[in-house]
């Protein structure tokens, strides 16, 4: 395939149910082997390619996102439409139907936390598809959640230290009167 000709299958040779893309095998082939999670959606939400990165990441955890959200199946989530990942889906639908730049959220699901960089594929000021780059937010939330905890103990710490902290010099008793006096 050549850069002119346009791609209508993902990159396994799946249909991608219409969304066209203008790239060469080349860059299609470079897409699919990205560590990015990479996934990709038509104008009326339907899943149309998933790179392999992101195929493991949500298998990896299927059995707990299936308690959360039973339609929920890797078998069939290429060609579903992405209300499998939501609860109230009329939301979203809302939210992507009026995005024009990219859109980062962070959604908890069965026990797990994903980041989510959502792209609007614009084309004459409406969208004709999304892409959607997950990575799985665990770590990053450790972290801030760390980094909270030793701000929150360090401010109560200089309190206390604050509050406790000993005079420089103790008043000392006045040799001939017993008053207490600091040194000089």
């Amino acid at each position: 395939m050549n850069g002119g000709q346009f791609a209508t299958s993902d990159f396994g040779g799946n249909l991608m149910f219409g969304l066209k893309i203008r790239v060469s095998g080349a860059k299609l082939r470079a897409i699919d082997t990205l560590r990015a999670n990479v996934m990709i959606a038509d104008a009326d939400l339907k899943i149309t390619y998933m790179n392999a990165s992101v195929k493991s990441l949500l298998a990896e955890v299927e059995t707990e996102l299936k308690a959360e959200l039973p339609r929920f199946s890797m078998e069939t989530l290429l060609g579903s439409n992405i209300d499998v990942f939501h609860k109230n889906p009329s939301y979203q639908r809302d939210m992507l139907a009026k995005l024009t730049k990219p859109h980062n959220a962070t959604i908890r699901v069965g026990g797990h936390a994903f980041d989510l960089l959502v792209t609007p594929l614009m084309k004459g000021g409406r969208p004709e598809g999304f892409v959607v780059e997950w990575s799985n937010a665990k770590e990053r939330l450790l972290n801030t959640d760390y980094r909270n905890q030793m701000e929150a103990i360090s401010r109560g710490q200089a309190m206390i230290d604050h509050r406790a902290a000993p005079q420089a010099h103790p008043p000392l008793p006045h040799p001939r009167n017993g008053k207490r006096q600091l040194p000089l």
